[in-house]
């Protein structure tokens, strides 16, 4: 009876522990998306004044670098507040209409910076025909292809990465993007754990 009740009071520690975590990483991401959001916004309103200016290219360049990393970082910040919802069991899944070729570009525009800083290509190439618009959830769509596309970046030392769009027919139809990059690859252990 002792034995259980120990492992009661270790198993309520546990679950106590994971609620204040998730609440701490709620708080934080929201603190540190609020400044975020505005530099942001400070950022978009300067582009524009910029378009009526004579601006060099390299500001101009750089103030949409300025952009696209603060983009990914809001991003970054969406996946952790996104963890805390999975852990309390409240994520959503929202299906909408948008384009899997507008998503894709978006993708290879942000973590391209950070190849062509580590001297790798990074491309995006269909196969095939793809349909203008597909019905999934945008937000989890890009959320994982920032994921794998950041890791092949990451773990790539030098050659390509490549983000590939296919098109599968079916009932019922669906899309597949490839990411392939001449990195290391994943160890057979690790990719048994890959998607629990």
């Amino acid at each position: 009876l002792r034995l259980l009740a120990d492992l009661g009071d270790a198993r309520e520690r546990a679950l106590e522990s994971a609620r204040l975590k998730s609440e701490f990483l709620t708080n934080m991401s929201h603190e540190i998306r609020t400044p975020m959001t505005a530099i942001l916004g400070f950022a978009e309103e300067v582009e524009l004044e910029l378009e009526s200016a004579h601006a060099s290219p390299r500001i101009r360049a750089a103030l949409s670098t300025v952009r696209r990393n603060g983009a990914h970082l809001i991003s970054l910040i969406n996946g952790i507040l996104d963890l805390s919802k999975i852990e309390a069991g409240k994520l959503e899944v929202v299906r909408e209409r948008f384009s899997p070729i507008a998503i894709v570009a978006e993708v290879a525009s942000l973590l391209g910076v950070q190849a062509n800083e580590k001297g790798l290509v990074l491309e995006a190439v269909a196969v095939g025909w793809i349909p203008e618009e597909i019905e999934s959830d945008r937000t989890r769509l890009r959320q994982i292809l920032i994921n794998l596309v950041g890791n092949a970046v990451k773990f790539t030392e030098r050659g390509r990465v490549r983000i590939v769009p296919t098109y599968m027919p079916g009932v019922p139809s669906q899309m597949r993007v490839d990411v392939i990059d001449t990195g290391i690859g994943i160890s057979a252990d690790a990719q048994t754990r890959l998607f629990q």
